[in-house]
């Protein structure tokens, strides 16, 4: 996990990790598997649409050109929190303690990626990293639970 000492802003980022039936190509397919019979004019939000919302994921699925392995699955899940996750050091800040936090993270991390995998052994996972200092559209991409009817994992990585 990445800890973050110094200035802080309200800006939030989360990574996602998604299980789709098969590896999408095109983004009808990515509709399908995301929204079911909604048109890609459906409104998602005001400014946003499941046709933009979908080509964004198709966009970002071509640019990862392969699906996620284990290793950036398990990095996915240690940029922030995590389903069981240890708790932070409280009170002793020595390096010691970090040192012995951070090991626990990745060890928390690695093993949720396994379980992920292995649930989801027949389908084709991705990763994506969405967050709402890059604008309006990628605050809905963050924030609206748009991979709903697919295994996710999502991951808070302010």
């Amino acid at each position: 996990m990445k800890i973050r000492l110094g200035f802080v802003s309200n800006s939030s980022s989360s990574s996602f990790i998604v299980s789709f039936h098969t590896s999408p190509e095109s983004v009808e397919e990515v509709r399908k598997q995301m929204f079911g019979d909604k048109s890609a004019k459906d409104i998602w939000t005001d400014e946003v649409t499941i046709g933009s919302i979908t080509k964004q994921v198709f966009k970002d699925i071509q640019q990862a050109g392969k699906p996620a392995n284990k290793k950036e699955i398990t990095e996915a899940i240690s940029c922030g929190w995590y389903p069981g996750i240890p708790d932070v050091p409280k009170g002793d800040y020595s390096q010691k303690k970090w040192d012995a936090f951070n090991k626990e993270s990745d060890k928390g991390a690695d093993k949720l990626a396994r379980k992920f995998i292995i649930e989801n052994k027949d389908r084709t996972i991705y990763t994506f990293d969405y967050g709402d200092d890059d604008g309006k559209f990628f605050e809905v991409m963050e924030h609206s639970d748009i991979f709903l009817r697919l295994p996710h994992l999502q991951i808070s990585c302010h």
